[in-house]
């Protein structure tokens, strides 16, 4: 009796299915296959529309450099951007600065979950300014942890209220640093 009812309840769930795609049960795999793959397009160009959409935003963070003896020093909040997003919005910013010494410091995620990545580019570098240096200093203001690389390093916490204070004391390290 128990199996009679696990197949009434299976069929009752394709025919459900079936009528909700408007097709006949035997074509029901096929045209969830079609339609996993097509969602699966579908996210992937509203991710690529997302990244091209931040990239676009660049020229303004652009314009927020100010120099700090010699150092350009390129500090951001990005609300909601987070992962590669932010990883990729960074390298695209230090990119344009690259043929100068210039730190670019992006505080992004959630209130919650708040990350911040750094990169300097090779004249900061040679400045004795480290990324992977720079993120703990942020990462203390947001309450968390990070590290990476001379070059890029990343980090995240849980204060994103520690937002403008952590852009604020990675500047004070540059400072600290490049005065020595």
């Amino acid at each position: 009796m128990e199996a009679f009812q696990h197949l009434a309840k299976e069929r009752s769930l394709v025919m459900g299915l079936a009528d909700t795609l408007k097709v006949q049960p035997d074509q029901l795999s096929e045209r969830v296959a079609r339609m996993v793959a097509q969602l699966k397009e579908a996210e992937r160009e509203i991710a690529s529309l997302k990244s091209a959409n931040l990239l676009a935003g660049v020229a303004p963070i652009l314009a927020k450099a100010h120099d700090m003896w010699g150092v350009s020093y390129i500090a951001h909040r990005a609300a909601g951007v987070t992962g590669n997003d932010l990883r990729s919005l960074v390298t695209e910013v230090r990119g344009r600065v690259a043929d100068q010494a210039a730190v670019v410091c992006i505080v992004g995620g959630t209130p919650d979950k708040p990350a911040v990545v750094i990169a300097t580019t090779e004249g900061a570098r040679h400045r004795g300014l480290s990324a992977g240096e720079l993120v703990k200093v942020a990462t203390a203001a947001l309450g968390g942890r990070g590290g990476g690389k001379d070059d890029l390093a990343q980090g995240g916490g849980t204060n994103g209220a520690g937002a403008d204070q952590a852009l604020t004391d990675v500047e004070y390290a540059i400072g600290a640093r490049v005065t020595q």
